[in-house]
């Protein structure tokens, strides 16, 4: 877990030092020098080149820094998920990180042994997906659950409660439940149902990241500052 933190806090590091370089970056610099000596000839030339260049450089700089947000949401939030890093502040108000646990189970053998999936195949056939949540040692102010999975490629999909049996899977970061002070937390009691989804030819294949967080009430799910415990179990498509 020490080494994992580390990870996470070097991916963040890097991103930080990448947009303070980008800050001060300006591609007219190089061409400044090729700029012919200051006459009363070549100003009007001069002053339409640096006007140019300066138009070219905000427009380049502004880009990377998009791109830079981008690549910081696509890193460091699988980090936050895998290795729990919820804000210090978050956590200090509990006496322990809750225990969170999450599984992806063949409905058929459900009833039997209910044996963890980590790997399935693009076949048709449905998972049954589950979560949840432990604060007999921690505490238990009110919190908003989230739960829900990183597909490949880094969208981000979400279960809330359903007007039938079926929970909803929902792009974006919406709540599975609000305000909950339970104790133990079950993903089957908020979504009135373990959501279960099959795989075909037409999912994406490659490694599946399930998530489950807990945020103070109201807080933006984007900000792990507001967090107080993660857990991510991953699962692998194929073919």
């Amino acid at each position: 877990m020490i080494a994992s933190a580390q990870g996470a806090r070097c991916l963040r590091g890097a991103v930080n030092l990448l947009e303070e370089r980008y800050k001060s970056f300006d591609i007219t610099r190089p061409i400044a020098s090729s700029i012919p000596i200051d006459t009363p000839l070549m100003r009007p030339a001069i002053a339409l080149t640096q006007s140019f260049y300066q138009r070219m450089n905000t427009t380049f700089t502004a880009r990377v820094r998009r791109g830079l947000g981008r690549l910081a949401q696509l890193v460091l939030l699988p980090a936050v998920l895998a290795y729990g890093l919820a804000a210090p502040s978050a956590k200090a108000s509990v006496a322990a990180p809750p225990v969170i646990y999450i599984q992806a189970i063949d409905p058929v053998l459900a009833g039997l042994n209910g044996a963890p999936v980590f790997t399935w195949r693009t076949d048709g056939r449905p998972l049954q997906f589950g979560g949840g949540v432990d604060r007999t040692h921690t505490g238990f102010p009110p919190v908003d659950v989230y739960f829900g999975v990183m597909i490949p490629g880094g969208r981000l999909f979400t279960w809330t409660p359903g007007t039938g049996s079926e929970p909803n899977l929902r792009e974006g970061l919406f709540p599975a439940g609000q305000g909950i002070t339970a104790i133990q937390i079950s993903t089957r009691d908020l979504l009135g149902a373990s959501p279960q989804r099959p795989f075909s030819s037409a999912d994406p294949l490659g490694v599946y990241s399930i998530f489950l967080f807990l945020t103070s009430p109201g807080a933006d799910p984007r900000d792990a500052r507001g967090w107080y415990g993660a857990s991510m179990s991953p699962l692998v498509i194929t073919n």
